[in-house]
């Protein structure tokens, strides 16, 4: 994996990861599987502060946890559709 990949990954399931969550629960785990397996076998991955930043976020996603940040851009976006029809 590289930077780009791991960004790829957290976009997609930072919009689909919790439906995901609740209809597949298994497929999440597997990817989160993955992702840690590259980061063990990848050190130069990890010595990139922003590579862990994404993947500790990806954890976050999997463990049901939310950042504020994630909060805040959630409320937004409701509020967006609510909007939006």
């Amino acid at each position: 994996f590289s930077e780009v990949d791991i960004e790829c990954l957290l976009i997609l399931l930072s919009h689909c990861g919790r439906s995901l969550r609740s209809d597949d629960p298994l497929a999440l785990k597997e990817i989160v599987l993955l992702v840690q397996k590259k980061k063990a076998q990848d050190t130069k991955l990890m010595s990139s502060s922003r590579a862990e930043y994404m993947i500790s976020a990806i954890m976050d996603l999997k463990n049901n946890r939310r950042k504020k940040q994630d909060t805040v851009f959630s409320e937004k976006a409701s509020k967006f559709r609510k909007l939006l029809g």
